[in-house]
């Protein structure tokens, strides 16, 4: 079943609410309810090509829970599915800098100074 772009906003809406009840109580429990709602967002966004800046920013947001969750993979298949689309210029080099950090963090990647010929600026730590 494809979902519409309201009902996938409404899915992702959804998730914030769980995670900012999350942030408020600890309970993992709930992060893992917010993770499981996001990657039902990503994977219908990713089904019905949605339209960019959504596009991009629900697979970041999908991304950013896959790997608070561990599931680093995943993480990566969201932030290079956002890169692969249109993003709008201003979040490319977040988008980048997000999948590099995730890289690092599965141990993929240990150094890497440039993306396409650009110098990234260096995180802290």
């Amino acid at each position: 079943m494809t979902l519409t772009i309201s009902e996938i906003n409404r899915l992702h809406d959804q998730a914030m609410a769980t995670y900012s009840d999350y942030l408020v109580t600890h309970d993992r429990n709930l992060l893992i309810i917010a993770g499981q709602l996001e990657y039902a967002v990503a994977e219908a966004v990713l089904a019905m090509d949605a339209p960019e800046p959504s596009r991009c920013l629900m697979l970041k947001s999908a991304a950013l829970f896959a790997a608070e969750l561990c599931f680093l993979r995943d993480a990566e298949r969201y932030l290079c599915a956002a890169l692969a689309g249109e993003p709008p210029a201003e979040l490319i080099d977040e988008l980048r800098r997000d999948l590099i950090n995730i890289l690092k963090q599965a141990g993929s990647v240990t150094f890497l100074r440039e993306v396409d010929g650009r110098r990234l600026p260096e995180e802290p730590g």
